[in-house]
């Protein structure tokens, strides 16, 4: 789960006072150097320590991964036998559930997905086609669509007419001008 902002500030606090004073607090004026400047890359002049906030992000984007590409992991096939891939929705509950969807579109910027049977793809959302999302490469068709959240298959295998909302007047979609 996304650690919240206060559980990582204070995790932080407890590095800092561990490396500047070897307790558990300490005061600014015991802080030698920026915590900024700590924190940099060792090839940047800093000691390397990570953010903790950009670790966790990193952590679960690789948990999204595995789920993604199960490998023969038990966990991971369970979880998508009742968890739609595409969009990460199902009959599982939970924060964690939904930090996990929050974190579909950094996922899937970064991946690109093969298409196989397309249960498992967003149609708009995944690069599948091209260098880039549908959404983004058709951006006009993308806002009449109705099922945003659909996966390939299911565009495939539905009626069109059903998956597009008509914005046209009655006269126009009548024929009468």
């Amino acid at each position: 789960m996304l650690l919240p902002t206060g559980i990582w500030e204070a995790l932080d606090a407890r590095r800092r006072a561990f490396l500047w004073a070897r307790s558990n607090k300490v005061s600014i004026a015991q802080c030698l150097v920026a915590w900024e400047n700590v924190s940099r890359p060792k090839e940047d002049g800093g000691l390397g320590i990570k953010c903790i906030e950009t670790k966790n992000a990193c952590l679960l984007l690789k948990l999204l991964h595995r789920i993604h590409r199960s490998q023969g992991l038990a966990w991971a096939t369970w979880v998508q036998e009742h968890v739609g891939l595409h969009d990460l929705s199902g009959d599982l509950a939970g924060v964690h559930w939904s930090v996990l969807r929050d974190l579909l579109p950094a996922y899937r910027k970064i991946t690109r997905v093969q298409v196989g049977n397309g249960k498992n793809i967003s149609f708009w959302d995944d690069i599948w086609f091209e260098d880039c999302p549908l959404s983004e490469l058709l951006p006009a068709l993308h806002s009449h669509f109705i099922g945003r959240l659909s996966s390939l298959k299911d565009v495939l295998t539905s009626p069109l007419r059903g998956q597009i909302q008509w914005r046209l007047s009655p006269q126009a979609s009548s024929g009468i001008v």
